[in-house]
């Protein structure tokens, strides 16, 4: 009788050890609360910078409405985007391919692990075409719609939705163009309007169009109109405005048969990289993506070395320079800063970006000839400005600004080694769930040959 009392104890501790162990390892894996990519990334820039640069994205949906693999060309794509570390991302649609969650949930952990700011984005016709549903997700993973976004001084960027009716069509754009203040505007919306490429707006909507047509005639401040849902890339201009169709970064490519005269078309994957100046100009970089593009490289050596090599093309195979932005810490007399530094990559070079510490503090040292180049100093702390300096950066002093002794931590841009974030995060947790579970089986394995043992005996 002893032993079976024995046996049965035995036993009752194996069945108290499990939901001990599930305990621990729910705790160990979970995640914090997600915010929509628009809420996660929203970052207040500086208000008084030389330029800003933006990267525009859109149509990364994978071919088929049932896949939820995103192409590796957007993939890849974003890995360069992320290395180039723009100041805001615009998505103009089609960037999942039905809009069902598990859809939202993978285009999700590619851009939150990106580690790209100010991630904003267009609804496209494939991102709500799984009906009521999609939009729940869409608000829940990408964010609102319609955006209003002032961040960027002499500039309003407005987000429209196309996959709406024509009354809110019409509100959107009343909101965009009014209380503009001197700002400049441009609009981004997924179904394009010009050129005509057999594939927009006024063929299935045609009094939104012509809404459209007639805001623009009314306001001579609509310098640049970005559009997508046309797999390719096009570009045409009329009167003051430019449009441009920045069309796939995965999706099927589409031909070009029915591209407007006046109109340049290419089927090309590309993704658009924006400068805008507070004054009211811009320029605007079409860059090839996929094979044949080329690449840009930014390696972080150390903590305090980032090396930067630039091979890219643009849609038309010539090489460009592209801006980047580099970002390290500093720790200095017990508070810490962020610099960053803004600067061109050269077309086919490489540039070596360093901070050491020099004579009376640190210094940054570089090969980076650019003219437009320039450094923001934030304090980490309070997220307060400290300093804006445009010119020449190599061997620029510091000390000026955060004291006379300044240790370098580590280099923020992201590359290879930490462009991970969710994922090399879960990765973790995954590991210690094993660990966890590996440890239970062990456990109970025991207990089961010992609770043999005494019932034989």
């Amino acid at each position: 009788m002893n032993r079976r009392l024995a046996a049965v104890l035995l036993t009752l501790l194996v069945v108290g050890v499990l939901p001990t162990v599930s305990a621990s390892t729910t705790t160990q894996s979970a995640t914090p609360q997600r915010l929509p990519l628009y809420n996660a990334t929203m970052k207040p820039l500086p208000q008084d910078l030389p330029w800003y640069f933006i990267v525009v994205i859109g149509d990364d949906r994978p071919e088929f409405v049932s896949w939820v693999q995103l192409p590796e060309v957007f993939v890849d794509s974003i890995k360069e985007i992320s290395m180039i570390n723009p100041q805001a991302l615009i998505g103009l649609g089609d960037h999942v391919s039905q809009g069902s969650e598990r859809q939202y949930k993978e285009f999700y952990k590619v851009m939150i692990s990106s580690h790209i700011i100010n991630q904003m984005y267009v609804v496209g016709n494939h991102d709500v075409s799984y009906g009521r549903k999609a939009y729940k997700f869409w608000r829940e993973y990408m964010g609102p719609y319609p955006i209003i976004y002032d961040g960027i001084p002499g500039w309003r960027i407005a987000l429209l939705s196309t996959e709406t009716g024509f009354d809110e069509w019409n509100n959107s754009l009343a909101r965009t163009y009014s209380g503009l203040d001197g700002r400049k505007v441009i609009l981004c919306f997924h179904r394009p309007v010009k050129p005509y490429i057999g594939h927009n707006l006024q063929d299935d909507s045609p009094a939104m169009a012509n809404t459209l047509l007639d805001y623009i005639r009314r306001h001579d401040d609509t310098p640049l109109v970005l559009q997508s849902h046309w797999h390719g890339w096009a570009e045409y201009k009329e009167n003051n405005t430019v449009w441009l169709i920045d069309g796939s970064l995965g999706a099927p490519l589409y031909k070009t048969d029915h591209c407007q005269a006046g109109a340049t078309c290419l089927s090309t994957y590309v993704y658009l990289v924006l400068i805008l100046y507070p004054d009211g100009n811009y320029k605007y970089i079409p860059v090839k993506a996929g094979n044949g593009s080329g690449s840009l490289e930014v390696e972080r050596l150390n903590e305090s070395t980032v090396l930067v090599e630039n091979t890219k093309v643009n849609v038309y195979g010539e090489p460009v320079s592209l801006p980047v932005r580099v970002e390290f810490n500093l720790t200095s007399k017990g508070h810490n800063y962020t610099v960053d530094i803004v600067t061109f990559a050269p077309a086919g070079g490489k540039e070596i970006i360093q901070i050491v510490e020099g004579p009376s503090g640190p210094v940054i040292e570089t090969n980076a000839t650019s003219p437009n180049s320039y450094i923001y100093i934030m304090g980490s702390e309070t997220g307060e400005e400290i300093a804006v300096y445009q010119g020449s950066i190599n061997g620029l002093s510091l000390s000026q600004w955060i004291g006379e002794s300044a240790v370098p931590a580590s280099s923020q841009t992201p590359g290879p080694e930490n462009t991970t974030g969710l994922t090399g995060s879960s990765v973790s947790h995954r590991s210690t769930s094993s660990a966890l579970y590996a440890g239970a089986v062990i456990i109970i394995l025991a207990v089961l040959v010992a609770v043999a043992y005494l019932v034989r005996r």
